[in-house]
């Protein structure tokens, strides 16, 4: 590669931990010289496939409501057979609220969760235990929080997305 080379892109590595240090050569009057190596970079290969989770689901553990705003503390239960890796998250896609003013106030992503183009993304990522999510696990909990002015009752809808090996 030449001198002007930031980046390599690997392919065909199959899953484990490999090492990586960078080196460089260049033309001097009389000889070439040869940097000292940089510090080993370690780089973790981990084949995972992104889908939409089934059989797991949002469980509220603790509830409240106050000045306009609804709160609640979830946690993810895999019901289903199938191991989850991180990073998971949860989706909230849709909120059925008879006001239409109810909307996600906390969201990582800083969306308000009213439809799919407004989807409010909760990383479970560390409150998922280890690096998986395995079945019959339920996760730590998050807290939602809703901006509810009008205190009405309403329905969102939520999906778990996380990752597999291929």
């Amino acid at each position: 590669m030449d001198g002007a080379t930031t980046t390599l892109a690997l392919s065909g590595l199959p899953d484990g931990q490999y090492a990586f240090r960078v080196r460089s050569e260049f033309p001097g009057a009389l000889c070439t010289y040869i940097e000292q190596p940089g510090n080993t970079q370690a780089v973790q290969v981990d084949h995972r496939v992104a889908f939409t989770a089934s059989g797991v689901s949002v469980q509220v553990v603790r509830a409240d409501l106050g000045n306009g705003i609804f709160e609640v503390d979830a946690v993810l239960v895999n019901e289903s057979a199938e191991t989850l890796l991180n990073p998971v998250s949860l989706e909230i896609v849709g909120i059925d609220a008879s006001t239409g003013d109810v909307r996600v106030i906390n969201a990582d992503n800083q969306r308000g969760g009213t439809s799919e183009a407004d989807a409010a993304t909760f990383s479970y990522a560390g409150p998922v235990l280890g690096e998986e999510l395995t079945p019959g696990e339920t996760s730590w909990s998050r807290t939602l929080r809703f901006a509810d002015p009008s205190s009405v009752l309403f329905d969102f809808e939520a999906r778990v997305n996380g990752y597999r090996k291929p």
